[in-house]
């Protein structure tokens, strides 16, 4: 189950603007999971906190809301 974030708080988890682009926001999430993956870290609780850090980066990146398609009207 995943859990939906507002945009306040998927910005503020991944340290973002709420108006940043689907790229940025891809970028970022790319950035901070290999920053706070649990397998680059050395010694037990740094590793859990990492994998913490890392589920709840990953939550917030997958909360992201799927673009619209605008279509005209006939």
């Amino acid at each position: 189950m995943i859990t939906m974030y507002a945009d306040e708080s998927r910005s503020t988890v991944l340290n973002l603007p709420t108006e940043a682009t689907k790229e940025e926001i891809r970028d970022r999430y790319r950035q901070l999971s290999l920053v706070f993956h649990p397998d680059k870290q050395h010694g037990k609780p740094t590793q859990e906190t990492a994998l913490k850090r890392f589920l709840e980066v990953q939550k917030a990146y997958e909360s992201e809301p799927l673009p619209r398609v605008v279509r005209p009207s006939c």
